[in-house]
């Protein structure tokens, strides 16, 4: 189960932006033309900044897995 994804380098040589899915991560992150991927990444660039592309509370779920009665 994925709970925290993040990206620490990205890199296009790509003339154009670039959408990308990810499976696991949500489609936050809007183009120009209003559709949705998990993240874009600019023509011609280079990053070594780290982005957050998804992080869920697990605090519910640790909370609900202590409750419940294990056979």
């Amino acid at each position: 189960m994925l709970h925290n994804l993040e990206v620490s380098h990205v890199k296009s040589t790509f003339p154009v932006s670039l959408g990308a899915r990810i499976t696991g991560v949500d489609d936050k992150t809007y183009s120009s033309t209003g559709e949705s991927f998990s993240t874009i990444v600019l023509p011609n660039s280079e990053s070594n900044a780290s982005k957050k592309l998804q992080a869920d509370d697990v605090s519910l779920a640790y909370e609900l897995y202590c409750h419940i009665e294990t056979y």
